[in-house]
């Protein structure tokens, strides 16, 4: 039944994200074409350097828009599926709540990863043609160099990134399905619970970030103040504990949607 849903979840979603994704990849071939045709020429044409820094700027604020909109799309969905005017239908279906919680994760999970590749892509696009294999080596070995610097092993810090990625992935659809459930508490004004259970966990997020920041020491790595442990073991320990207070948050934001939806249900 999860794959059913699956698939219902990633049709009805693909009506706001298609049309954007579509809209991203012709601005970039444009923006490419534009980028070529302003080296070639020299960018001695000022309609072409006016036109190249235009499409530029509308290119970065498309890769900040998508970054934005895949959650507005996502968050958007799940409000209008569980706690609007669609919940009624959605909470019908002769399947449990956790079903449908993680069949919408699964989807929200599938679309960052698409608009990911998408930028990277596009950026990839961008730079094509004008980076060798011999200075991308270069690049990448000035950057294992770096981050080996600070982590003490370059694949311990490329390791910890990737886990702290996927958990992101999934933590932050579940933050955003966390605040509608506690806004689901709200008899009256739904959605306005939902935004401020939002801002809530959001500071409370926050301060348990500056906490384990002060905790682990990183402020005193950060001033280049010696202490008992190297920058390195700081930086490394900052990390997993900032990854454990991130799986805990996932955690906790995966049970209150699930209990809301499954013992708080009222769809009045």
């Amino acid at each position: 039944m999860l794959g059913k849903l699956f698939k219902h979840d990633m049709i009805a979603t693909s009506r706001y994200f298609i049309p954007m994704f579509l809209a991203f990849v012709v601005l970039s071939i444009i923006n490419k074409i534009t980028f070529e045709i302003g080296i070639i020429s020299n960018m001695g044409n000022q309609f072409m350097e006016i036109s190249a820094i235009i499409l530029m700027s509308l290119y970065i604020l498309c890769m900040i828009a998508i970054y934005i909109l895949v959650y507005v799309f996502i968050t958007m969905h799940f409000y209008q599926t569980m706690s609007g005017e669609r919940g009624y239908l959605t909470h019908t279906l002769p399947v449990k709540t956790i079903t449908i919680i993680n069949s919408k994760l699964l989807c929200a999970i599938v679309w960052q990863l698409v608009g990911c590749v998408m930028v990277f892509a596009s950026l990839f696009l961008l730079a094509a043609g004008h980076t060798s294999g011999v200075e991308f080596k270069i690049f990448m070995n000035n950057m294992r160099d770096i981050y080996a610097e600070i982590s003490g092993s370059f694949t311990t810090f490329c390791v910890i990134m990737l886990v702290t990625v996927l958990i992101g992935f999934i933590s932050s659809p579940l933050m955003f399905y966390a605040s509608i459930a506690l806004g689901h508490l709200f008899k009256k004004q739904k959605l306005v619970g939902s935004i401020v259970s939002f801002i809530a966990i959001y500071v409370i997020m926050q301060i348990c970030s500056a906490v384990l920041l002060v905790a682990t020491g990183y402020w005193n790595m950060a001033k280049h103040v010696n202490g008992l442990y190297s920058a390195s073991h700081t930086y490394n320990t900052t990390m997993l504990n900032s990854l454990l207070m991130a799986t805990v948050f996932t955690v906790i934001f995966y049970i209150i949607t699930n209990w809301v939806f499954s013992r708080k249900l009222n769809l009045e």
